[in-house]
Protein backbone atom coordinates (compact mmCIF):
# COMPACT_ATOMS: atom_id res chain seq x y z
CA UNK A 1 0.00 0.00 0.00
CA UNK A 2 2.50 2.57 0.96
CA UNK A 3 4.01 1.63 -2.42
CA UNK A 4 1.19 2.59 -4.12
CA UNK A 5 0.84 6.02 -2.53
CA UNK A 6 4.69 6.49 -3.52
CA UNK A 7 4.10 5.91 -7.01
CA UNK A 8 0.60 7.98 -6.94
CA UNK A 9 2.13 11.21 -5.57
CA UNK A 10 5.03 10.98 -8.04
CA UNK A 11 2.98 10.61 -11.11
CA UNK A 12 0.92 13.73 -9.77
CA UNK A 13 3.83 15.80 -9.20
CA UNK A 14 5.03 14.53 -12.85
CA UNK A 15 1.61 15.97 -14.22
CA UNK A 16 1.70 19.00 -12.07
CA UNK A 17 5.32 20.16 -12.92
CA UNK A 18 4.30 19.10 -16.85
CA UNK A 19 1.23 20.64 -16.88
CA UNK A 20 3.34 24.24 -16.56
CA UNK A 21 5.73 23.71 -19.08
CA UNK A 22 8.72 22.02 -16.74
CA UNK A 23 8.84 19.22 -19.60
CA UNK A 24 9.56 21.70 -22.45
CA UNK A 25 12.99 23.60 -20.72
CA UNK A 26 14.04 24.60 -17.84
CA UNK A 27 14.32 28.23 -17.29
CA UNK A 28 14.40 30.27 -13.85
CA UNK A 29 10.82 31.69 -14.37
CA UNK A 30 9.75 27.88 -14.97
CA UNK A 31 11.40 26.27 -12.30
CA UNK A 32 9.90 28.95 -9.95
CA UNK A 33 5.94 28.23 -11.18
CA UNK A 34 7.18 24.52 -10.77
CA UNK A 35 8.02 24.93 -7.84
CA UNK A 36 5.09 26.76 -6.80
CA UNK A 37 2.25 24.57 -8.79
CA UNK A 38 4.04 21.38 -7.71
CA UNK A 39 3.77 22.14 -4.01
CA UNK A 40 0.43 23.88 -4.37
CA UNK A 41 -1.05 21.09 -5.81
CA UNK A 42 -1.05 18.85 -2.94
CA UNK A 43 -2.38 21.27 -0.64
CA UNK A 44 -5.69 19.86 -0.74
CA UNK A 45 -4.34 16.22 -0.24
CA UNK A 46 -2.68 17.64 2.89
CA UNK A 47 -6.10 18.95 4.20
CA UNK A 48 -8.23 15.88 3.77
CA UNK A 49 -5.31 13.62 5.29
CA UNK A 50 -5.05 16.19 8.54
CA UNK A 51 -8.53 16.45 8.55
CA UNK A 52 -8.77 12.43 8.78
CA UNK A 53 -6.42 12.41 10.78
CA UNK A 54 -8.26 14.91 13.86
CA UNK A 55 -10.94 12.79 12.91
CA UNK A 56 -9.80 9.37 13.96
CA UNK A 57 -7.84 10.77 16.90
CA UNK A 58 -11.12 12.49 18.25
CA UNK A 59 -12.59 10.81 21.18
Amino acid sequence: MQRIGYALGSSASGIAANAVGLGEGIGRATAEAAGFWVFASFVPVLAVGAAAAWQLTRQ
